[in-house]
């Protein structure tokens, strides 16, 4: 009977392994980077930080930022040229009574100023932001992981979507949250800018031999940094 005892209870032993190991088989495997270790990317564009000043945004960035005049109340905008790998980009940044609450990234384009027509200068731009859309979308994917939102609309040939883009027949966006930030990546015709400001805006650096010619469409900023605005923050005005 104690030979029995004592068998009976090797076999448990040399089961324990095998039996953990059925557990782990039916664990779900690890799929998101975070529960491996990995910290969570704060919300915002390289190395800025909700809140900050002008001057501690232009030391963090290493560029440059020049005053934007035409900004709405209560808001500061600066913007500078840096480089993103290896193109120049045209950062925006804009400031409130709390400090930096808005980023926002657009590509610096090289146009051919020998296409005179309206229609070329916009597909020119177009173009520019749906190259941003594709470059930058994967490495936002890697930063912040899988996005909440998001749509491609009329996804053919970039020639037609292009063309269908500028008559407002097409979209591309998609949107991240994150606990201090919405970011929004997206190639979208701005109508009703394009409609506020018919005929008025002139591109000064667009100049060929009949002059600076007006653009004709309105695109948004193809990659937005958003700050959440927190529940002390709101304030109600009567």
């Amino acid at each position: 009977m104690k030979t029995l005892k004592i068998l009976g209870l090797s076999i448990l032993i040399l089961a324990i392994p095998l039996l953990a190991e059925e557990v782990k088989k039916d664990e779900p495997s690890v799929q998101n980077s975070e529960t491996v270790g990995k910290p969570k990317a704060y919300g915002c564009f390289r190395d800025l930080k909700w809140g900050m000043t002008p001057e501690e945004a232009e030391k963090s960035l290493g560029i440059k930022l020049k005053k934007y005049p035409l900004t709405p109340k209560g808001v500061e905008a600066y913007n500078g040229e840096m480089p993103i790998g290896e193109k120049k980009y045209l950062i925006g940044l804009h400031f409130d009574s709390s400090g930096l609450s808005k980023v926002t990234i657009y590509p610096s384009i090289k146009y051919d100023i020998s296409l005179m027509g309206h229609t070329d200068i916009d597909y020119q731009t177009a173009k520019g932001l749906l190259d941003l859309y594709r470059e930058f979308k994967p490495a936002l994917v890697e930063k912040f992981g899988k996005p909440t939102k998001e749509m491609e609309e009329d996804r053919g040939n970039d020639v037609d979507f292009i063309n269908n883009l500028l008559k407002n027949k097409a979209s591309l966006f998609t949107i991240w949250e994150t606990d201090e930030s919405t970011i929004t990546l997206q190639v979208k015709n701005d109508i009703e800018t394009a409609q506020k400001f018919k005929s008025s805006v002139v591109t000064g650096v667009l100049l060929g031999p009949n002059g600076p010619q007006k653009e004709t469409v309105f695109f948004y900023p193809p990659l937005i940094y958003e700050k959440k605005v927190t529940k002390q923050e709101k304030k109600v005005e009567l």
